[in-house]
């Protein structure tokens, strides 16, 4: 399945594009599972993971959430 790293602000908050309001999201890769998806980003992205797919970069710095394809397209929509 394709995983993505959807970027989140320091308050938590979906950071979107500011014309198209779409989820910036930087691709992790075709991976078997979200445990894999979530090391790879870690290592990609230089994050640690804290809880249920939502790495960081450090206190109040930002992070990503992990999502799969399917997820990132409900999120467009919104």
């Amino acid at each position: 399945m394709q995983y993505y790293a959807i970027q989140l602000s320091g308050d938590g908050g979906v950071v979107r594009h500011p014309e198209t309001e779409e989820p910036k999201a930087i691709e992790v890769g075709e991976l078997d599972d979200m445990q894999t998806a979530i090391d790879q980003a870690c290592q990609q992205l230089e994050c640690r993971h804290i809880f249920k797919g939502v790495i960081t970069r450090g206190n109040g710095l930002g992070g990503y959430l992990v999502a799969d394809a399917q997820e990132l397209a409900e999120m467009v929509v919104q």
